[in-house]
C-alpha cells in the first residue's frame, strides 16, 4: 500500500457502495483520509424533501395558525406543486379557502384556471365549481374558473393567491419552498408571509431553482467526530453554489483530514444529508464521483 494514494468512489444516489479490488490495511500504520475532489448535478435531488416541506398558514378569522405539510418527492411543474399545496389547504380549511390559481387582474379577459397536473384527479377541481360566489371579489363575478389541461395556450402566465369566500388565510412557507415558488429568489433571503392578492409571473416560479445550502457528506470508515453534541461519521461539508443542471466539478484546497478506523477495509460506503438533524439520506438521482485522498499519520 503505499504512503499517499487516492480512491475514487462513483455511485448513484444519497448512499452507495464502492467494492475496490484489493484489500487495504489500515491496521498496521494509521492513516486519514479527506475528500480531494467531487462531481455531481446541482438539481438532481428532490426539490421537496424532507423537513423542506412546510408552510405556516394563519388564519386571521379565528387568529389560529396551523403547519401544513406537502409530499416530499420531485415536483415536475409549478401546476404539480400548486395542487398539492391547494390539495392540503382544502383538507385543512375546506375548498372554500384562499387557493393557488391562474389569472391576469391586468387582462379584462382573463380566465380563472385551476392547476391540474398530468394523472392526477380532477375531483377535486370538480368541487371548486359547487362554489360559484367564491370569486366575487374579482371584476369579472360570473366568470366561471376551468381546469388546467394538458398543452393549455390561453392560461394565464400569472399565479394568484386568494378567491377565499369567507375567511382570510396568510401563508409563510418554508425557505425551500418559497425560493421554488418564487416569494424569494435566494436562501440567504427572509421569507415574507403573503396573503390574498399576492401573484408571481409563471417563469420566476422555477423547480430547477437551487434550495439546498449545502450538502453533508458521510463514510463509514473513518471515526467518529464531535458534531455539536454528538459524535458521527462525517466526511465533508459541501456548500451547494450552483442553481442550475450542469455538472458541478469541486476540487478542495481546503482539505479537512479525519482518521480512517483501524481495520482492513475493501468495501467503502458513503451517504449524503441534508444537514446533521436529517433522518434520512439525501434523494439524489444521478451519480455523484468522489475522490478521496489518503495519507499516513506521522
Amino acid at each position: 500500500m503505499d504512503r499517499d494514494f487516492t480512491i475514487t468512489l462513483i455511485g448513484k444516489g444519497g448512499k452507495f457502495s464502492t467494492l475496490i479490488n484489493k484489500e487495504l490495511d489500515f491496521a498496521t500504520h494509521p492513516y486519514e483520509v479527506c475528500i480531494q475532489e467531487m462531481v455531481f448535478t446541482p438539481g438532481s435531488w428532490g426539490n421537496v424533501r424532507s423537513k423542506a416541506n412546510w408552510f405556516i398558514v394563519y388564519d386571521k378569522k379565528v387568529k389560529r395558525s396551523k403547519t401544513l405539510y406537502v409530499s416530499p418527492r420531485q415536483y415536475h411543474s409549478a401546476s404539480d406543486l400548486l395542487y398539492e399545496i391547494n390539495s392540503a389547504l382544502a383538507v385543512e380549511y375546506t375548498a372554500t379557502c384562499d387557493m393557488f390559481y391562474y389569472y391576469d387582474r391586468k387582462m379584462p379577459n382573463s380566465e380563472i384556471v385551476f392547476p391540474q397536473p398530468e394523472g392526477k384527479s380532477d375531483l377535486f377541481f370538480a368541487t371548486q365549481t359547487l362554489y360559484k360566489r367564491r370569486f366575487r371579489k374579482r371584476a369579472h363575478v360570473d366568470k366561471t374558473p376551468i381546469k388546467e389541461t394538458l398543452g393549455m395556450t390561453d392560461r394565464p402566465e400569472i399565479i394568484e393567491y386568494g378567491g377565499g369566500k369567507d375567511m382570510t388565510l396568510v401563508i409563510q412557507f418554508c425557505q425551500e419552498l418559497a425560493i421554488l415558488l418564487g416569494v424569494v429568489m435566494s436562501l440567504n433571503l427572509p421569507v415574507p408571509a403573503i396573503v390574498p392578492g399576492w401573484s408571481v409571473v409563471v417563469k420566476d416560479v422555477n423547480l430547477l431553482r437551487n434550495n439546498l445550502m449545502m450538502m453533508w457528506i458521510y463514510g463509514d470508515f473513518i471515526v467518529t467526530t464531535m458534531i455539536g453534541s454528538t459524535r458521527d461519521q462525517l466526511l465533508k461539508i459541501v456548500p451547494i453554489v450552483d442553481d442550475t443542471k450542469s455538472i458541478l466539478h469541486s476540487v478542495f484546497y481546503m482539505q479537512d483530514f479525519i482518521a480512517v478506523q483501524r481495520r482492513k477495509i475493501q468495501c467503502f460506503k458513503i451517504w449524503i444529508q441534508e444537514g446533521p438533524a436529517s433522518t434520512s439520506v439525501l434523494p439524489i438521482d444521478e451519480e455523484v464521483i468522489l475522490v478521496l485522498y489518503f495519507r499516513p499519520i506521522e
